[in-house]
């Protein structure tokens, strides 16, 4: 609970910023591309988090077994879906720029499915604690680094590659 709240405030808080910053319409291109990918989430994730905890939990001397499995899955569910959502941008969005926009969402989308499957691990072994460590401390870092990316001129490309770079070293952490 305090994991999701620490996101929420602290993208409630981000949100603000991006809109009264880039304006209504780069926001709403950024929202756009964020929303896109979003769409595919649930095909990337595979719905492998209750049947982690299930099986962790009834066999834990089978936990290292359980989690190469899933981690493979998982692995090749974000690169299929990772794809699926690039290439359906590229087939189609109204323009190349949206395209490419979509495309760098959707590398987050494969970096961010990695991510979660590792809280999902953490809360399979009963500590959710450090699952509201990874989030707090990536959430903030990509407002800090994003806000600083708008403040230094960039835009919406530029915060489409904070966001899936923040992604990219939460999954790798």
């Amino acid at each position: 609970m305090a994991q999701n709240l620490v996101v929420y405030l602290v993208r409630f808080i981000y949100v603000a910023i991006c809109a009264r910053i880039l304006g209504p319409e780069l926001y709403a291109l950024l929202v756009y591309g964020h929303t896109w990918y979003l769409v595919f989430m649930p095909v990337a994730f595979m719905g492998l988090q209750p049947a982690i905890s299930r099986l962790i939990g009834c066999d834990n001397s089978r936990a290292r077994e359980i989690s190469t499995q899933t981690l493979s899955l998982r692995i090749l569910s974000s690169l299929l879906t990772a794809f699926l959502c690039a290439g359906s941008g590229w087939l189609l969005a109204g323009s190349s720029e949206t395209a490419l926009l979509i495309t760098i969402f959707s590398v987050a989308l494969a970096f961010r499915s990695l991510a979660q499957w590792s809280n999902e691990i953490f809360n399979a072994f009963e500590s959710s604690w450090r699952t509201l460590r990874q989030e707090s401390l990536f959430r903030f870092t990509e407002v800090i680094l994003g806000v600083v990316t708008l403040v230094s001129g960039g835009g919406v490309m530029s915060l489409a590659a904070v966001h899936g770079t923040v992604w990219l070293l939460q999954a790798v952490r």
